[in-house]
């Protein structure tokens, strides 16, 4: 599919109110032989990317050097995350997720427990780790008791085996492979609420809430398949229909007497010309989307029209996200990372 016509002649992107903005990348990371599906940024500043070519890669932020490549997985990466004791995890098509060293790149332990692919990763204030899957199975895994035995152990010189527990399976009601309460399709994306509770989005078209400590979903937002908290508590989903929307949540909403009511859409961001796979607040509130299009979209709140575009990937954008400097990040399927000035408002 071409994205010719979303471009004016000297390749700046103009969108909604006419703002523009440069095309032009400040950086570009290129050795991925397949489209890079996911990255983050570690502490230490370096950059952890995934692939479909199955490998993971560090990468020296300010010089896009690839400094060493991780083997392990069988096929296709599709989620990576940096533990709180310094590991960092993976999911994987292979139905895996593998624990790796940072520094030596090798793998230290491998989880498996979904019975189709892994799609995203998220730890838990709590430590745990909580995996998303084609299978639809949400499950928590006691990752940070592992790291603390090992240590205990090797303080007293003792190599430990250990055996990981079975992971907790979220909603699942009997012994049935696709009986539970959750989702019926894949996973798409996990996030934590602010007051604990977690949001789970899935190609089922719909984001359930659920209360961890009951294991019960306790509100479902329809048509919608990714979702992001912004930072006043309302939720914002990218549609699941062929309207390519942005929905912004009022979780709290109430009638004229103030009694509560179920959540409600109370702000609707159309522009999009494709399927949306991902939305994040930046850090000065503005919305961020990005997905089949080979833009990154910038919104306007006030306008509630898009307002800047990010274009020079020459395929859909597969994760876009802000980075601890202030510069956005983002991965295609066309091999590349790009590092972007952020747009002024």
């Amino acid at each position: 599919m071409s994205y010719s016509h979303l471009r004016n002649p000297d390749n700046r992107p103009t969108c909604g109110d006419n703002h523009t903005f440069t095309g032009r990348p400040l950086r570009t990371f290129e050795g991925h032989e397949f489209a890079v599906t996911c990255f983050i940024q570690l502490r230490d500043g370096r950059i952890l990317s995934g692939s479909l070519d199955s490998t993971l890669r560090t990468w020296d932020y300010e010089s896009t050097e690839c400094l060493q490549i991780f083997l392990g997985h069988v096929k296709p990466v599709n989620c990576v995350l940096e533990l709180r004791d310094g590991r960092a995890a993976s999911g994987s098509k292979d139905k895996t997720i593998k624990l790796w060293d940072l520094e030596s790149g090798q793998c230290l332990r491998t989880l498996e427990y979904h019975y189709e692919g892994v799609t995203c990763l998220l730890q838990l204030s709590t430590g745990k780790l909580m995996s998303g899957g084609e299978d639809t199975n949400l499950l928590i895994w006691d990752v940070e008791l592992e790291a603390a035995a090992v240590k205990a152990a090797a303080e007293e010189g003792i190599q430990l085996q250990f055996e990981q527990p079975p992971p907790v399976m979220l909603g699942r009601t009997t012994s049935g492979r696709f009986e539970h309460d959750g989702h019926r399709r894949t996973i798409w994306g996990i996030i934590e609420l602010a007051d604990g509770r977690v949001a789970t989005g899935g190609c089922d078209g719909w984001v359930r809430i659920w209360n961890l400590h009951t294991d019960q979903v306790e509100v479902m937002l329809e048509k919608a398949r990714t979702v992001t908290q912004m930072s006043d508590g309302r939720l914002a989903t990218a549609s699941y229909d062929s309207t390519n929307t942005l929905w912004i949540w009022d979780m709290q909403p109430e009638n004229e007497e103030g009694e509560p009511l179920p959540p409600a859409v109370g702000k609707k961001l159309s522009g999009s010309d494709d399927l949306v796979w991902g939305i994040t607040q930046l850090g000065d509130g503005r919305l961020m989307s990005y997905g089949e299009e080979t833009m990154i979209r910038v919104w306007n709140m006030k306008t509630d029209k898009c307002g800047w575009t990010l274009n020079a990937h020459q395929s859909g954008v597969l994760q876009a996200s802000q980075l601890r400097d202030g510069l956005i990040m983002s991965c295609s399927r066309d091999k590349l990372m790009h590092v972007w000035q952020l747009p002024s408002k």
